[in-house]
């Protein structure tokens, strides 16, 4: 498999012009490599704790794919990768060759990087490009055949077979199949969410079918306060959901739809009793506002995660950018946040 290793963006940058939004507290730029606590400039891997004891590649705005090293965080300049585990059923995916493989029931993907085509035949039949991969359903055993096409012997070609209805990024593989794990990305200390006083923006490149998430949701931040979870996620719908202090959800709300393809933003600030949830035009074709006026958020926070919940509803695409601000500010700077 030929892919270039490359030394990747720049993950800190303690001397450039600040580059955070006004008042900010914390803010962490994921494609630029930036973050910042409290006017501190630090980088995204000092806030964050990555557990994912497998390398993984990703691909940057130009499509050039990068290696990671495990435990460590995914960073381009798309922003910060964030999957679920995955299984390259398909050897030697780096010089590939016609292979036949017998497959239980269920679905699967193949998918093409770097150059070619590969084109499957047996129990299901089609063509998967780099640009667009082929998903298929088996409702009983069968035996599809993979055959690659290149231009040349000397062009860079990768081909990945996994279980699952979507492409997830390259697994190099050898003489035998090869699992990447799952990233179980969280903060390294919470406490810095304070739901009772505070404004999140998240921004997000949505990669994965928002209705082949699990469960329907995808995770972009969530944090555990007094045994209950709050989240504010993609998926099924783009919204908020936060617990409150009897331990019910005080804020439910958001997007009455879930986002296409492309980069969105989700806006939410929490005050006692005074609650708002902005997201923007992109996900839905107008954007908007929903407020709540009952309730108060549980803290102190003790956990939290980044794209997932740690063990499931991986966001499976790239957050760009998270911005916390320790105030709640009115529904009209939310709403041009998310503009």
């Amino acid at each position: 498999m030929m892919m270039s290793l490359g030394l990747g963006i720049c993950t800190s940058d303690r001397t450039a012009a600040k580059w955070w939004p006004e008042g900010a507290a914390l803010a962490i730029d994921f494609t630029a490599g930036l973050a910042m606590r409290n006017g501190v400039r630090l980088s995204p891997a000092d806030l964050l704790v990555c557990n994912r004891p497998t390398p993984g590649w990703t691909a940057d705005t130009q499509g050039n794919l990068n290696e990671t090293p495990p435990d460590r965080i995914r960073l381009t300049n798309r922003g910060l990768l964030v999957e679920e585990a995955r299984e390259n059923l398909f050897l030697h995916s780096g010089s590939p060759a016609t292979r036949s493989l017998v497959l239980a029931p269920g679905s699967y993907t193949l998918s093409v990087h770097s150059q070619g085509h590969a084109a499957l035949s047996g129990s299901a039949t089609g063509t998967a490009s780099p640009q667009m991969p082929l998903s298929f359903e088996l409702t009983t055993s069968g035996t599809v055949t993979v055959t690659p096409h290149r231009p040349s012997p000397e062009h860079p070609m990768h081909v990945q077979l996994e279980a699952g209805p979507f492409a997830t990024s390259p697994i190099a593989t050898g003489a035998s199949p090869v699992t990447r794990a799952a990233d179980a990305i969280t903060f390294a200390d919470p406490t810095w969410l304070t739901p009772q006083a505070t404004t999140l923006l998240v921004e997000w490149e949505q990669v994965a079918p928002a209705e082949l998430a699990q469960n329907g949701v995808q995770n972009l931040l969530r944090w555990r306060a007094a045994g209950t979870i709050s989240r504010l996620r993609s998926g099924g719908r783009v919204m908020a959901q936060v617990q409150g202090t009897n331990q019910e959800l005080i804020l439910n709300t958001g997007s009455p739809t879930s986002a296409p393809t492309g980069i969105h933003q989700l806006g939410t600030a929490l005050a006692p009793n005074d609650m708002a949830v902005a997201w923007s035009q992109s996900v839905d074709g107008v954007g908007g506002l929903s407020t709540d006026t009952s309730g108060i958020a549980v803290t102190p926070v003790d956990a939290g995660w980044v794209g997932s919940s740690g063990q499931g509803e991986f966001l499976n695409g790239m957050l760009r950018k998270l911005t916390l601000w320790s105030s709640r500010l009115p529904d009209n700077a939310i709403q041009q946040l998310v503009q």
